[in-house]
């Protein structure tokens, strides 16, 4: 896998996001506040909702044109920015390729597909996006401003009913991908099991209720990333090798 490139953010948080030895993606959190345990969380219930006795892990998978390779990083750079999640996956296909059945149940297995268009539709994006069609997933469709390929225009005219968000800079996309987040870690039922103060946090945050660039109309090398703020065995990143199972 060849190296993303990753901004740190400053912040009282500060983390760093790079590539282990062997190109696996790794989050390194320097600083974290004291925070507490699973166990000791309290546990709440917003109104029409219901208690969850625990925490549901937000499974990401991205997909992205091969000229926005170096893009995808930001998804897991803009995540590591918020100041609270709990347990995230981030899953990609490999640059060397995937099996079928692997594509399959990685997708078949994520609650959101970020899926980057650059000029040209491009394998394995285009199988991706049939196949979280096929299976009903949630596809956030995120395009960047520029000239297209024939056979780009030509896929972008046949996904009109999806609202596709236009971005023009790399601040663009992370200001879109983080208000999505933020809006998926901030469930009514609390899905993801943050605590009021991890809520409020979210709430407060640049992300929150911010508009995109625009909305236009139809028109982790291998594996993954675990983030895990409250268990100590992951705050620094645990990588999820291509043949893990969630």
């Amino acid at each position: 896998m060849r190296q993303m490139d990753a901004v740190p953010r400053e912040s009282s948080r500060s983390r760093q996001v790079g590539l282990k030895p062997g190109g696996s993606w790794h989050i390194m959190q320097d600083t974290l506040p004291n925070r507490l345990l699973p166990a000791q969380t309290e546990r709440f219930v917003l109104p029409g909702s219901c208690i969850f006795s625990m925490a549901e892990t937000l499974r990401l998978f991205v997909s992205a044109t091969t000229d926005l390779e170096a893009e995808r990083s930001i998804i897991a750079t803009t995540l590591a920015s918020l100041p609270a999640h709990n347990k995230v996956e981030i899953r990609r296909t490999p640059v060397r390729g995937d099996t079928y059945d692997n594509i399959f149940e990685n997708i078949a297995n994520c609650d959101r597909v970020f899926f980057l268009m650059g000029q040209d539709i491009t394998a394995p994006a285009g199988q991706e996006w049939y196949l979280a069609l096929d299976l009903e997933r949630h596809i956030i469709p995120l395009r960047k401003e520029g000239p297209m390929t024939p056979a780009g225009r030509s896929f972008l005219h046949g996904t009109t009913h999806l609202p596709w968000q236009v971005f023009r800079t790399a601040g663009g996309l992370e200001q879109i991908v983080g208000t999505q987040l933020v809006r998926i870690l901030l469930h009514p039922r609390n899905r993801y099991g943050l605590t009021w103060n991890e809520r409020a946090l979210l709430q407060a945050h640049r992300f929150a209720g911010t508009e995109t660039e625009s909305i236009e109309p139809g028109g982790a090398e291998g594996g993954g990333i675990l983030l895990d703020e409250r268990d100590p065995d992951t705050v620094i990143g645990a990588v999820l090798d291509p043949e893990d199972e969630f």
